[in-house]
């Protein structure tokens, strides 16, 4: 198994989320829908509301959101472990990279961070 490192920088991440549909975006990092929602709302990023994508190209003109100031953290790294065949099996840790703990855990301890409990490692 193969470890990858994602970044997520919040402006350029706001962009991606608004340029395309979610899931082209979830596609593209490798992750699962709930995954960027996730990280969408660690970084205070705004998603389009349900059926923005299908008003647009119906042609509606649908505002769009702006990004809102945020005090917090602004990038985030994810630690994902890799099958051999490319699929996602784990998720092995996040970490703030501007020194924020992250909403939980200890700071460096990829276990805890941001969540409530330590996760479970699949063999």
């Amino acid at each position: 198994m193969e470890d990858r490192t994602i970044i997520y920088r919040r402006e350029e991440f706001f962009a991606e989320v608004w340029s395309e549909p979610a899931m082209t975006v979830a596609k593209r990092y490798r992750v699962s829908g709930t995954d960027l929602a996730k990280t969408c709302r660690k970084l205070a990023v705004p998603l389009q509301p349900r059926g923005y994508w299908a008003k647009t190209q119906a042609g509606q003109r649908i505002p769009r959101t702006p990004l809102p100031p945020y005090a917090g953290k602004t990038e985030m790294r994810t630690v994902k472990q890799m099958s051999d065949q490319g699929g996602h099996i784990d998720v092995s840790g996040e970490e703030c990279l501007d020194g924020d703990k992250g909403e939980g855990g200890a700071e460096g301890d990829p276990a805890t961070t941001g969540r409530s409990r330590p996760v479970r490692t699949v063999p």
